[in-house]
């Protein structure tokens, strides 16, 4: 299993992105069952648990987030 000493790396995928102003409701619980927070960076995995911290990578830019 993946962890911060053994990272697992190479997977690839699509993010997208949502929460526009008025589209869900601040506070409405999430998968994780927290509450939204459209400028907050989380993120949402079928297979990971909450919890996972992941890095994302722009391969257009390189830019990477944590």
């Amino acid at each position: 299993m993946a962890n911060a000493d053994n990272p697992k790396t190479g997977d690839q995928g699509i993010c997208s992105w949502y929460g526009a102003e008025g589209e869900i409701p601040p506070g409405h619980p999430t998968a994780c069952n927290e509450g939204f927070d459209r400028f907050a960076m989380k993120v949402a995995h079928k297979s990971l648990p909450c919890g996972t911290r992941l890095r994302v990578t722009n391969d257009d830019n390189g830019k990477k987030l944590m």
